[in-house]
């Protein structure tokens, strides 16, 4: 579901900047935190269904040690996910008084809630396997540098800092069922996150960072000219008689591509002029009627089409099995109209007549490679290319000069910015191009411009390299661990989420949402339209109180 526009007060907002494990066991109630009307269909349509069952068939309680995941030496219970709802209100906006939130468990009846919950538990699951298997520890040290970091947590510090706060923040814990040693799981899970994340960038093997690092930067820099690959009407017509027999073949072993659509005949009466609803929904009922439409058109100040054809995709209402022959539409490409169904054609095939021929003609032309006149066309862009000097780098003086005579000879000239030669075949200013990305990496300074046209999709282009770039290994290993921590930063929640894939693979892990589902039933669309108009009806609460003790400056995470 997506978020609501609308500000609401949410218990569990996770407004902080924690680990990105731990940012996921936070956001959680996101999915929660939407309106009822962008709740997907079928999600209704469950939630629903799950309040008709609750409400006809009541069933036993689900127990606390009823299995939510299981693997190989991986087990999560019902009653670890309650604990961990029942945690969360830690996160929760906090009374003037320091005072922690009541439970509400209806952020966790809507079907997102509760997958991503337990996905996120997983998550954390998954980390303390593998602090425990490659023997992690947290020191006293670890659990205040996080806590002074993380803004959400700094009223905590005075449970791992002693303070004049720490008596009255472990009384309102207790207060309201929650205790020093929740915190603490809460503190710990984020630390053994960051802990396995940094083991994970460490362990990252060198050589399969090398590749990355060579291909980032293996980069070229190109001037090129795009040109379309549209053939000129004579080339058609001389096609047209040189390829007759491909152009049957194609028709013939085509023949959706070339099908006249499902067609309606039609009369219709529609507004002169503007919307006419009310009038056009009198006539549909007048024809109902057996009225004249010549008569119902005068009387009502519509035009009439005697007759008239539509297809389909126009209105693909009237072309259903059941559909009646007298109706009218208010929208869609051919507006308003009231309508009489006179009869309807099933598709059919077009006749090749020499229209079609020619569109054949064309299309296989494009398919072929570069066209004649498009070759041609961009012959004198080439020339141009060719006059600078080659064997090194162009300059930015050059490279303008370039440019402009170009321009100057009637060419849309476009200079890229530098792009990696093992990528994807995207070049920054000109798109998705493969082939032209494929071209270049065969060229040199020596050598730095096509022979001829290169096409790529739908265009044509001609370029020249301006610059070449390649990695140095000596480059890398100088600045290899800067690159480590970079990458994996920049990748890091992709390959957390391999990480607990292939954990979850090879342990055999399983997850099953029932008994998360019988313990917290999913609510009705109306309770969810309900609760939400309560959320967005609330006052805003106050902040939590923040611990006395400044936190140190640190490092940005």
């Amino acid at each position: 579901m997506r978020a609501s526009s609308t500000r609401r007060r949410h218990p569990f907002r996770p407004g902080l900047p924690l680990p990105s494990l731990a940012l996921a066991l936070a956001l959680v109630l996101a999915a929660c935190d939407s309106s009822e009307e962008s709740a997907p269909e079928n999600t209704s349509a469950a939630q629903e269904a799950s309040a008709d069952n609750s409400a006809e068939h009541p069933a036993d309680p689900p127990a606390p040690t009823s299995e939510v995941i299981r693997g190989e030496g991986v087990s999560l219970t019902l009653g670890e996910v309650e604990k961990a709802v029942d945690r969360l209100r830690i996160f929760a906006p906090r009374g003037e008084d320091g005072s922690f939130a009541a439970p509400d468990e209806r952020w966790f009846r809507t079907p997102q809630a509760q997958s991503s919950l337990v996905n996120n538990l997983l998550h954390f699951k998954v980390m303390r396997l593998a602090a425990e298997e490659w023997e992690l520890s947290i020191t006293p040290e670890d659990r205040i540098k996080l806590v002074r970091e993380q803004e959400q947590l700094a009223p905590f510090l005075p449970l791992f800092e002693e303070s004049d706060e720490s008596a009255t923040l472990r009384k309102h814990l207790n207060e309201a069922g929650l205790s020093e040693d929740d915190v603490r799981h809460l503190v710990d899970d984020m630390v053994y996150a960051e802990k396995v994340h940094q083991q994970l960038v460490e362990r990252f093997d060198d050589e399969a960072l090398w590749a990355i690092y060579e291909a980032a930067n293996d980069t070229a820099t190109l001037v090129v000219v795009r040109g379309t690959n549209t053939p000129t009407s004579r080339e058609i017509d001389e096609a047209v008689v040189a390829m007759a027999d491909e152009i049957e073949a194609y028709y013939r072993d085509n023949p959706q591509r070339y099908m006249r659509p499902e067609t309606a005949r039609l009369t219709v009466l529609r507004p002169k002029g503007g919307d006419k609803p009310e009038a056009v929904r009198e006539a549909a009922r007048r024809l109902e009627a057996g009225e004249d439409a010549e008569a119902i058109a005068a009387g009502l100040g519509l035009e009439l089409r005697p007759e008239a054809f539509l297809i389909k995709p126009e209105n693909p209402a009237i072309f259903e099995e059941d559909a009646k022959d007298i109706g009218f539409e208010m929208s869609g490409p051919r507006g308003q109209y009231a309508y009489k169904v006179l009869e309807r054609i099933p598709p059919q095939p077009l006749e090749l007549t020499r229209p079609l021929k020619r569109e054949i003609a064309s299309h296989l032309l494009r398919s072929r490679g570069v066209v004649d006149s498009a070759r041609r066309r961009l012959e004198p862009a080439l020339g141009i290319m060719e006059k600078f000097p080659v064997g090194e780098a162009l300059s930015d003086a050059q490279i303008e000069t370039m440019v402009t005579e170009l321009e100057n000879a009637g060419f849309e000239a476009v200079r890229s910015e530098p792009f990696s030669l093992q990528g994807r075949g995207l070049v920054p200013g000109i798109g998705l191009v493969e082939d032209v990305v494929q071209a270049t990496a065969s060229l040199t300074l020596n050598n730095p411009t096509v022979n001829a046209p290169v096409q790529s999709r739908d265009d044509v282009y001609v370029f020249r390299m301006v610059d070449r770039s390649r990695a140095e290994r000596d480059a890398f290993e100088a600045e290899r661990e800067a690159f480590r921590e970079t990458f994996m930063a920049r990748n890091a929640q992709r390959f957390n989420q391999e990480f607990v894939q292939k954990t979850r693979d090879e342990r055999n892990i399983t997850v099953n949402l029932e008994p998360v589902r019988q313990r917290y039933p999913l609510m009705s669309k109306e309770e969810q339209s309900a609760f939400v108009a309560e959320q967005n009806a609330a006052p805003q609460p106050a902040p939590a109180p923040e611990a006395s003790a400044q936190p140190s400056p640190t490092s940005e995470r």
